[in-house]
């Protein structure tokens, strides 16, 4: 049997020969793996769609590649790729490194397999036990399921994504409450809260209300909801969410926002924000683009702390410049 090597750790002596990139694609809770063909390296064994990186590829756009390539799949962006760690692989006379990524669908697609590939299966965790894998892939998968505690620091790749924003449209209305309804939307916004945005959200499609709610799209992929109100004169208010998971995780609320704000409302003095004060991550992510908190208060609609932050927008058109 072959001795292969895996770490999240480069090991001493280590001298990589070539990069690779791995796409994990997963829809409730099965992962696609693929079959090496007749004839092939490890023949008959299994693992996720993967290869090599081409001259002045980037791992994402290799894990893209590889994924068409093999299976069919073709991503609508490259921003739908989740970086989930490098690791560092050690065969007998070579060492490579491995970088792995994520995709998560709602429904399977279809497969269309490369004529080096002879199978192909959606894997639930009896079968990544039974299957016989690749070597390697038995340690890579336990990284995959394990990686957010095994990497306690993941540095991220994030892609250039050019933003685009539409108002909502009554056609959104399944969509948006889809992505209400999201656990992790739902420990922020729920009970009177999100009601109050439903009813708000009808509303508007109805033309009687000034708060304005928006979709935000990579190319045409919906991917967050904005909602915006006037306040007095002279500033809005700002309320957001990330819906698509494929989305998070990514450093994508800095640049949004700001392209959002300078395109949009670059005519208002002022931006309110009132995240719940233990939502520390996005308190600190707000921070960042330069709101800053202005006072505290309980909400009527959730009734816990709250910060009220503020962002002059000469200070964000002046960092633009």
């Amino acid at each position: 049997m072959m001795q292969v090597e895996v770490s999240d750790q480069k090991p001493m002596n280590f001298q990589p020969k070539m990069e690779a990139s791995a796409c994990y694609l997963e829809v409730d809770q099965h992962l696609l793996l693929i079959q090496q063909g007749k004839g092939k390296t490890d023949e008959g064994k299994w693992g996720a769609p993967a290869g090599k990186l081409e001259k002045e590829e980037t791992p994402e756009m290799a894990a893209k590649r590889e994924l068409f390539e093999e299976t069919g799949i073709q991503p609508r962006s490259i921003a739908q790729f989740v970086y989930l760690g490098t690791l560092y692989i050690r065969k007998p006379g070579l060492d490579y490194i491995y970088y792995m990524f994520k995709i998560h669908l709602d429904q399977k697609p279809p497969i269309q397999l490369s004529v080096e590939h002879s199978n192909y299966r959606w894997a639930n965790d009896e079968d990544l036990k039974a299957l016989p894998l690749r070597p390697g892939v038995k340690e890579a998968l336990h990284y995959y399921r394990n990686g957010s505690r095994l990497w306690p620091k993941n540095k991220r790749i994030v892609s250039k994504i050019d933003f685009r924003f539409a108002p909502a449209q009554p056609t959104h209305r399944s969509l948006i409450h889809q992505w209400l309804d999201q656990k992790y939307i739902k420990e922020w916004i729920h009970g009177v809260g999100l009601q109050n945005t439903l009813n708000g959200l009808e509303k508007f499609f109805r033309g009687e209300s000034d708060t304005t709610y928006w979709i935000v799209y990579d190319e045409d992929i919906p991917f967050a909801f904005l909602i915006t109100s006037p306040e007095g004169n002279d500033a809005i208010t700002l309320d957001l969410f990330i819906c698509n998971l494929n989305y998070l995780g990514k450093g994508l609320s800095a640049p949004m926002i700001q392209e959002f704000l300078t395109t949009h409302f670059s005519h208002v003095k002022r931006v309110l924000i009132d995240p719940e004060a233990t939502n520390t991550r996005a308190v600190q992510a707000y921070q960042k683009m330069g709101f800053k908190i202005t006072g505290e208060f309980i909400a009527s609609w959730h009734p816990v702390p709250h910060y009220q932050m503020e962002l002059r927008m000469k200070d964000l058109l002046d960092k633009k410049k």
